[in-house]
């Protein structure tokens, strides 16, 4: 997804937080295990800030959401990893996604448009309701 000049103003750490439901410590561990990073500006070093878009804050609470449907260590950092890279990617956001792991137990990711039952595995909505 592109920015327009309007989403490239950018959000704060203080800001994302406050924004999205995750902790100060959640944003920059996942910033370090490079689940979710700044788009607009990185930290390098001492007095340097991570500057987020719109798009990172909604990646954010995707991931928030995630970790609410699936306590504990169900939202494992490789599921979370490839839900933030499969909502990057999009072209279009998705009215949904379609999580599950393959027979390997890797984790894919289906962006969906819903318009009907949804499938089996966990189907998370991204207007707020979800289905397991």
């Amino acid at each position: 997804m592109t920015l327009t000049d309007d989403q490239a103003a950018g959000y704060s750490t203080k800001e994302m937080v406050v924004l999205s439901g995750l902790s100060f410590r959640q944003l920059d561990w996942y910033d370090r295990m490079e689940v979710l990073q700044p788009s607009l500006s990185q930290a390098n070093g001492s007095g340097t800030r991570r500057c987020y878009s719109v798009i990172d804050l909604r990646i954010a609470e995707v991931l928030t959401r995630l970790n609410q449907l699936l306590p504990g260590r169900a939202a494992r950092l490789d599921m979370l990893r490839v839900v933030a890279a499969q909502l990057r990617a999009a072209e279009h956001w998705p009215t949904a996604l379609l999580i599950d792991r393959d027979d390997n137990g890797q984790p894919y990711v289906t962006p969906v448009d819903i318009s009907g039952l949804p499938p089996a595995g966990v189907f998370v909505r991204l207007d707020g309701e979800d289905d397991q």
